[in-house]
């Protein structure tokens, strides 16, 4: 089974959780980018403000072609209980059709069903199935690694 990761992150730990499934799975990443900035005190504020209106944002890459990939997973920090502006474009933007997806989140806290549930309606809008999700919370004992592989281990990959 051919994988991907489709992921932002702004601080590097949902990246550390992409990583973490590439190595375990072989998995392909994407790594998406946004044109706007969100560094900083003024960017935290503004990301929050825009996820919070569930608003997208021009990222690169664009889209991503899923077409050799049969597992597909998609990884956000939350943001103001939300996925990132530049989550909800990429979502919007692929065709998930006929796709076994994942979702995963990273979170200091709280946020993390919304922010779920609000992926969980954009893949399927884009005619993808979202087969599971997880979560690794900040907040929770562990590293972020240890937190990751136990959710990976819960769902047997």
């Amino acid at each position: 089974m051919k994988s991907i990761v489709i992921y932002y992150s702004r601080t590097g730990n949902t990246k550390e959780v992409a990583n973490i499934i590439k190595d375990r799975l072989g998995s392909d990443l994407v790594e998406i980018k946004s044109f706007d900035s969100y560094d900083g005190t003024v960017g935290f504020i503004k990301g929050g403000f825009n996820a919070f209106r569930n608003s997208k944002t021009k990222i690169t890459p664009n889209t991503v072609n899923l077409s050799e990939y049969d597992l597909v997973f998609v990884g956000t920090p939350v943001w103001a209980s939300k996925p990132t502006p530049m989550i909800n474009s990429i979502l919007s933007n692929c065709d998930f059709s006929n796709k076994k997806i994942i979702t995963y989140i990273t979170t200091a806290g709280s946020g993390a069903e919304s922010t779920h549930n609000s992926m969980k309606t954009l893949i399927e809008s884009n005619g993808g199935t979202v087969f599971d999700s997880f979560s690794v919370i900040e907040k929770d004992e562990g590293t972020i690694k240890e937190k990751a592989n136990k959710a990976l281990d819960k769902l047997n990959i």
